[in-house]
């Protein structure tokens, strides 16, 4: 099944941003229990310029992180050489934030 996950933020009268990403359930066996995951289908960076970080938690750092390297690995072997260097750039502002920088990350 896919479906989306549509987390947003709204201030009444005023705006409201969303990101929305289509996501589908997969079955993961974990010590032979079965279990279900959530994976993300939608495979586009965040504009990592249009993030304030100072407001997210380190753990909302290292899930966007991970989302970007996951989006690179899937995606760059379809780009040319200039467009691999592009989003290696973009994605890896995110590293320089002083709160993550030398955590590791899937």
């Amino acid at each position: 099944m896919v479906f989306s996950n549509e987390p947003g933020y709204y201030l009444e009268g005023k705006f409201g941003i969303r990101i929305e990403n289509l996501v589908t359930i997969k079955k993961k066996t974990i010590s032979k229990k079965e279990l279900f995951k959530i994976e993300t289908l939608t495979l586009a960076p965040y504009d990592v310029d249009l993030i304030t970080k100072s407001l997210l938690t380190n753990e909302e750092l290292i899930w966007i992180k991970n989302y970007h390297n996951t989006v690179f690995k899937k995606i760059s072997t379809y780009l040319d050489k200039n467009e691999r260097n592009w989003l290696f750039k973009e994605i890896n502002k995110l590293c320089y934030s002083y709160s993550i920088k030398n955590m590791r990350f899937n």
